[in-house]
């Protein structure tokens, strides 16, 4: 992307070398300009103070929301090289371009999958039951949520707050059986329904182009 919004231009060359490590660089550096171009303002910006504050709870939710915004901007594009436009942005590579990625395998920040699943999960279960929670607020959730203190070396508050949430979520689960099994059957009757319009709708289509090709035969 451009400073703009317009499409990045294809006017990188292409890596001619077979090296992995080589081809991952050069993704990286291709798409680190763009990365701070994101049309959220400040988002790049905020990496650096959200990083230092790492890792209690808010700084987690806020680097998140980051990642979030990014891989939904993203990951799956064609990396615009001149050439060889075979070449796709992952997750990992925004990682890197955003100096995230720890080497370390113990460490939380090591697997782009797995950061991607936390990300996706810990926000989820925010929005069900934090600040603006559609099914309530959880004080406990709440608290975690504003606790900037720094934890002991070692500790990891992230998933700590993230099996609270778990907890949440399956205590809620089993006291709703049957309110979840009637949304359910409510989702499968408007799918149902949506299936049978557009049955009709295509049936419909078909019959009004077979009057028309009648028609212009006849003339």
């Amino acid at each position: 992307m451009t400073e703009s919004g317009g499409e990045w231009p294809f006017d990188c060359e292409s890596p001619t070398s077979g090296d992995e490590d080589d081809l991952d660089a050069r993704i990286v550096a291709r798409i680190d300009p763009a990365l701070q171009m994101h049309p959220i303002k400040g988002l790049w910006e905020s990496i650096s103070e959200v990083k230092a504050r790492l890792p209690c709870v808010p700084a987690y939710i806020e680097l998140y929301r980051i990642l979030q915004a990014m891989f939904e901007r993203y990951e799956g594009r064609r990396v615009p090289f001149k050439r060889n436009r075979n070449f796709r942005i992952q997750k990992s590579h925004i990682l890197k371009a955003l100096q995230l990625l720890d080497d370390d395998e113990h460490s939380d920040l090591s697997d782009p999958d797995k950061i991607y699943a936390n990300c996706v999960e810990t926000l989820r279960l925010i929005s069900l039951y934090g600040p603006e929670g559609t099914r309530f607020q959880h004080a406990g959730v709440l608290e975690m949520m504003k606790d900037e203190s720094l934890p002991e070396k070692y500790s990891k508050p992230q998933k700590r707050f993230l099996r609270f949430l778990r907890e949440i979520d399956e205590k809620w689960q089993a006291e709703h059986v049957e309110q979840m099994e009637l949304d359910e059957q409510t989702k499968l009757a408007e799918v149902e329904a949506s299936l049978e319009v557009s049955s009709v709708d295509s049936t419909g289509s078909v019959v009004a182009d077979r009057g028309n090709s009648v028609t212009l035969n006849s003339n």
